[in-house]
């Protein structure tokens, strides 16, 4: 379970980035430029690291891990599905 004590970690720093780009009190376009400069990064290295921890899993095990990252990561998972879909709507 080391692998979703590291993505929790991860979340927690997420979290915290977040809430101090939303204390920043900016415009609402220069909010969302922050958001996507320095978010998008990091949801980015969250993925890479989950990618990283599915390789080689049995199909089973996999799901389960998708499942436990779907249910502890709330920020990271609703951060990557509007990061997604922004890329499918650019291609």
């Amino acid at each position: 379970m080391e692998w979703l004590n590291d993505l929790l970690r991860r979340e927690a720093r997420l979290r915290r980035r977040v809430a101090e780009l939303s204390a920043g009190g900016n415009e609402p376009r220069t909010r969302e430029e922050s958001f996507r400069k320095t978010l998008r990064p990091e949801v980015e290295a969250i993925q890479a690291a989950l990618d990283d921890y599915l390789c080689g899993r049995s199909e089973t095990e996999a799901a389960w891990m998708s499942y436990e990252v779907q249910l502890y990561l709330p920020i990271f998972c609703h951060l990557r599905s509007i990061y997604a879909s922004q890329l499918a709507s650019k291609s």
